[in-house]
């Protein structure tokens, strides 16, 4: 998810999903709350990679920098029973 959250899919002319908004996602049940979870999560990453200075958006840099992160996010979230349903995107 995170890489089609930072990197297009140019394979199947799939923009970014950062760059989705709410007409976006009508078609689908929950479509609006869907993607604000997903936005909830991955300004996690986004601000925790920042943090660290690794904030990368190729796919090969967008993995590293995941790597690097995930551990951080995922001790954080799971003390919240909300962030872990997120955890499930």
């Amino acid at each position: 998810m995170w890489l089609s959250w930072v990197c297009a899919d140019e394979t199947h002319c799939i923009a970014p999903l950062n760059s989705f908004t709410t007409v976006d996602m009508n078609h689908l049940k929950r479509g609006k709350q869907k993607l604000s979870e997903l936005k909830w999560l991955m300004t996690l990453v986004e601000n925790e990679a920042k943090k660290q200075g690794i904030w990368k958006l190729t796919a090969i840099e967008a993995n590293f920098m995941y790597e690097k992160v995930f551990e951080l996010i995922t001790k954080d979230l799971g003390r919240r029973h909300y962030g872990l349903g997120v955890l499930s995107w």
